[in-house]
């Protein structure tokens, strides 16, 4: 269980930051898409809950798309925005 735990918490921090090939995804987004994860019988419905109560009481990950940066422009190109 200790370990179903940390490999969750580890999915969240990676889904949830900004990558150089993805962009981050919000709180709400991550929790989601670890339930669909759950729900496919890959992860643990009452684990993936525990892991978005603790995100939400520790305020981690973003709360609204807005506050997610652009991702990178490719290489070779610039941002217009």
């Amino acid at each position: 269980m200790p370990a179903q735990i940390l490999q969750l918490a580890d999915i969240y921090d990676a889904i949830t930051t900004d990558r150089p090939y993805h962009r981050a995804r919000t709180r709400a987004s991550a929790v989601e898409f670890l339930h669909g994860e759950a729900s496919k019988g890959w992860r643990d419905h009452e684990l993936v809950k525990l892991i978005g109560v603790a995100a939400e009481n520790l305020n981690l990950g973003r709360t609204r798309d807005e506050d997610i940066p652009a991702p990178p422009a490719p290489i070779g190109q610039r941002r217009t925005e």
